[in-house]
């Protein structure tokens, strides 16, 4: 039986990278923007990272990316 041998190797981070986008609600291949503030946290995006790891609520992570949004613009004068 032939085994299929690739000419590239893919490392681990980039599978997690693609699982957590797809759980997040974040587009494929975005996380590291999402990661650094430069995708918003939508109310879609919240419930997600809820249902994944519970704890904190919706609220608090829209909050807390509206927080982020202002001090940005505020420390930017």
């Amino acid at each position: 039986m032939n085994q299929y041998k690739p000419d590239y190797a893919i490392p681990p981070g980039e599978t997690i990278k693609d699982i957590l986008c797809a759980d997040f609600g974040i587009p494929e291949g975005k996380l590291d923007e999402f990661l650094a503030g430069n995708i918003r946290i939508t109310k879609k995006i919240a419930h997600n990272i809820v249902n994944l790891f519970g704890g904190l609520s919706e609220s608090f992570w829209i909050n807390l990316d509206k927080n982020y949004i202002k001090t940005k613009k505020r420390i930017s004068k």
